[in-house]
């Protein structure tokens, strides 16, 4: 991605310019990507169950104790 992806090349050098080392300049678009693909996992999750129609059926009556 650092190749072919200009935005991502210059988060890189926007973590260089702030001092830090390409590993840990690495370290932040690894986390960086991490915390965009769980938005939009967890933005499709909640799409996902609102448009459900949930029917909840009432509890079954409890067991009595044959101990």
């Amino acid at each position: 991605q650092l190749v072919w992806d200009p935005n991502t090349r210059a988060y890189m050098d926007k973590k260089i310019a702030e001092g830090k080392s390409k590993l840990e300049a690495i370290r932040c678009l690894k986390r960086h990507l991490a915390r965009r693909i769980w938005r939009l996992l967890y933005a499709n999750t909640n799409q996902a169950t609102a448009t459900k129609t949930i029917v909840q059926v009432g509890a079954p009556g409890l067991m009595p104790c044959t101990g």
